[in-house]
């Protein structure tokens, strides 16, 4: 209220001052300018009262100066008395007053106005300045946030784990992604406008395409096209393509937006799949996959074969179609089984037919589990062991004949032990006592009767001598116990010194293993084999033997193991002798089977039939190796351990 006072005072305070600034400074002009013009000055508080305070502020200058006037300047000065001269002068003054600060007063309010205006409008340009400004921040913003967007989908675009680009009308890339990129080897300035999709493409998957695209570009989409694309090093991989087509205003093609996915991975399952399913279908072995209820899922042709059922006939039945009536419990036990997941391996049992008849088989069944580990079946696989079996029916027919074999062979050994030898020792004695007492009187044809029946005797002792060893092999065994064959061979040759001496012969032995055996019967074995190389010697060299041993760390399969040990040794015993021929292998391993005749080489034939009775007690072989005049080597493979199931004790 006091500012508002102070404002309307201000006009009347201008007019005041400029009045009395004007009086001062006219009259103290006057000696200069005279008192001709005594308004003249005065015009200038009119202007700037009204200036300052509109038509109101220049009526009162206006009426101040003219009292003023009167009183300072005209005649006579000091009073109010005016003549009609005077009059005429303050009326002008006025008149002209009024009009210049009507003047003023108009020039004010319209620059009042005009500066209201200026105002306005400046308010509503800073106004509008702020709203562009907000609104070029705002465009700014969603520039960046639009950019960014523009950034994360073509990082999506080029980073997604699938392939996608466009194609034109000529099926010519226009853009491609950067996994696509990866997946052929190229950059993207060598398929962008320059490539066709279809130069890509195996010559399969060309067809394919040259099939589709025309229809693709008028019916707008296609799904699920699977092709083959080479890379640029040459390799292929499958993708399957998904396409929407993009069309103008008239319906026209314009281009493609493709999507693809990486199937190779897909793609060689399925050929590995194909290739299981082939390999199970050609396989020999019957083999069906079922339910764990045992229902039939899956029946290959080696099912077919075994079983006599075609797939279409079983598939969906029940397992028990092949289970013989009198084993109604053997399917829910293997399926009992299949469910706690425990696998049944080589189960040899009895199925049937279609056609009734039975077959023996040998199964192995596993359980088939998901990808979550659950069981949801089993697989079975059976093999067709019926040879096998009335084999092994055979072999226990053959064991059993072979027990009575040997049954007859200890009763015979018995036999020539006590009832043969105690007829020849009398034959032998007589003999003896007739070369002592009557060899003289018998006469040239006497003695030579005499010395046939005596060697004919000696001989037959030879034999039954020989029948006893081989038959006490298994029949007078002694327990396995830990063997120095190095030490056993040194026994031997010293039994052998004389023979040594008589044949001017040399044994070299070797490094000897330590084996679990039967020290008498490997001391016999090797005394056959070193005595048989001394007897059959070259007539112009001295016999040279030589025993050495190599271990084999369990390669040779023919040789019965004892439990735990893959330890196997291979003994040789070679000689610089007369040798034979290796087709007669065979035949000088049996009993009373000679080479030579008996003028010519000493023996019965049963040295060596003894050397493979002990080594084959003993769980191993024996062979050998020869060449007429080129010497012979007896090669005899034994286990480092006792092989139980071969042990007659």
């Amino acid at each position: 209220m006091e500012s508002q006072a102070r404002s309307g005072l201000q006009p009347y305070v201008v007019a005041v001052g400029t009045v009395a600034a004007v009086v001062g400074v006219k009259l103290l002009l006057n000696p200069l300018i005279g008192r001709d013009t005594p308004f003249l000055l005065l015009f200038a508080p009119v202007m700037a009262a009204a200036w300052r305070g509109g038509l109101s502020g220049g009526l009162f200058a206006t009426g101040l100066s003219a009292l003023a006037a009167t009183w300072f300047f005209l005649p006579p000065q000091g009073v109010f008395s005016i003549g009609p001269q005077q009059a005429i002068q303050i009326a002008v003054f006025l008149v002209e007053g009024w009009l210049i600060a009507s003047l003023c007063a108009t020039v004010q309010q319209g620059r009042a106005a005009l500066e209201g205006r200026v105002h306005e409008r400046t308010q509503d340009l800073s106004e509008a300045n702020q709203a562009l400004q907000a609104e070029i921040v705002e465009r700014k913003r969603v520039e960046a946030a639009l950019q960014q967007s523009a950034a994360e989908i073509n990082d999506l675009y080029n980073q997604a784990p699938c392939g996608y680009h466009s194609l034109d009308a000529e099926g010519v890339f226009t853009r491609i992604n950067d996994t696509e990129l990866a997946w052929l080897g190229y950059e993207r300035d060598e398929l962008v406008g320059k490539r066709r999709f279809a130069d890509l493409l195996t010559p399969g998957s060309l067809a394919t395409f040259h099939e589709n695209f025309p229809r693709f570009k008028e019916q707008g989409a296609v799904w699920g096209l699977e092709f083959e694309m080479i890379r640029r090093n040459g390799s292929a991989f499958w993708v399957l393509l998904n396409a929407a087509a993009l069309r103008d205003a008239a319906g026209g093609y314009v281009e493609s937006r493709s999507t693809l996915f990486d199937i190779s991975a897909r793609k060689q399952s399925e050929e590995r799949l194909a290739q299981l399913g082939a390999i199970i279908d050609s396989s020999e072995d019957a083999i069906i996959g079922k339910t764990v209820e045992g229902v039939i899922t899956s029946w290959n042709r080696g099912a077919e074969r075994l079983y006599g059922y075609a797939a279409e006939e079983v598939v969906g039945r029940h397992i028990s179609i092949l289970v013989l009536p009198e084993r109604p419990d053997e399917a829910p036990y293997i399926l009992g089984r299949i469910r706690r997941g425990e696998p049944v391996e080589h189960y040899e049992t009895v199925r049937v037919r279609k056609d009734g008849s039975k077959v023996h088989v040998s199964l192995t069944i596993s359980p088939i589990r998901n990808s979550a580990g659950e069981i949801t079946g089993a697989s079975t696989i059976g093999r067709d062991i019926t040879d096998r079996v009335l084999a092994g029916e055979k072999l226990q027919s053959y064991a059993r004949e072979l027990e009575r074999s040997n049954l007859e062979l200890q009763q015979f050994a018995s036999v020539a032990s006590h009832d043969l030898q105690e007829p020849l020792r009398k034959i032998r004695a007589y003999g003896d006592v007739l070369r002592e007492d009557c060899y003289d009187a018998l006469g040239a044809e006497g003695r030579d009767s005499l010395d046939l029946i005596q060697n004919a005797a000696a001989r037959m002792q030879a034999l039954i001598d020989g029948l006893l060893l081989l038959s006490r092999v298994s029949t007078k065994a002694q327990p396995f116990s830990r063997v120095d064959l190095e030490e056993v061979a040194q026994e031997v040759l010293a039994d052998l010194e004389l023979r040594l001496q008589e044949t001017g012969g040399r044994v070299e032995i070797g490094e000897l293993p330590i084996v679990e055996a039967d020290p008498t019967q490997v001391r016999q074995l090797l005394q056959n084999l070193i005595a048989n190389a001394l007897k059959f010697r070259r007539e112009d060299e001295p016999p040279r033997v030589r025993i050495h041993s190599e271990r084999l760390n369990g390669q040779d399969d023919s040789v019965a193991r004892g439990p735990g040990s893959e330890e196997v040794w291979r003994i040789m015993v070679q000689d610089n002798g007369i040798g034979f021929e290796e087709k007669y292998l065979d035949r000088i391993f049996n009993p009373f089977q000679r080479l030579h005749s008996r003028t010519a080489y000493e023996g019965t034939g049963i040295g060596l039939a003894i050397c493979r009775r002990i080594v084959e007690r003993h769980g191993g072989t024996i062979t050998a190796r020869s060449a007429p005049g080129e010497g012979a080597t007896f090669i005899v493979t034994l286990p480092a351990r006792r092989p139980q199931e071969r042990t007659h004790e």
